[in-house]
């Protein structure tokens, strides 16, 4: 159902979207980032539940639940990212959809850089 409800906030928001754009290009970028939270927010609610089951199983495993964890969040901020860097390559800022590029590729290293620390750390007690 959620992906029916997805489609049909996406075809809907698009329709108004091109509608409004021809009036009023300001209530269009709104009504396209409205259409957005909706479907972040759906899509959310759909992964916080598959997010429990995934940690309920890897919760036993210890550490390794941290790197998995890094991992969710890496992914998450991929998606926002881009989902940001389009909103605003359609809104016509090329500009900031670069900035927000940049600063999700500055967060993802700073994620990766603490997955490196750990396989360092794991190297280092596989030659002592």
């Amino acid at each position: 159902m959620s992906t029916v409800s997805v489609i049909f906030v996406c075809v809907v928001a698009a329709i108004l979207a091109a509608i409004l754009k021809q009036y009023n290009a300001t209530f269009s970028l709104v009504t396209v980032i409205a259409a957005a939270i909706i479907i972040i927010a759906i899509m959310a609610s759909k992964a916080a539940n598959l997010f429990d089951n995934v940690f309920s199983v890897v919760d036993d495993i210890g550490e390794t639940a941290e790197l998995l964890k890094l991992l969710i969040k890496a992914v998450c901020i991929s998606v926002l990212a881009e989902i940001s860097s389009n909103i605003c390559k359609d809104s016509g800022n090329s500009s900031l959809a670069v900035c927000v590029d940049v600063t999700a590729k500055i967060i993802l290293f700073a994620l990766a850089f603490s997955l490196v620390e750990y396989l360092i750390t794991i190297i280092q007690d596989l030659f002592n």
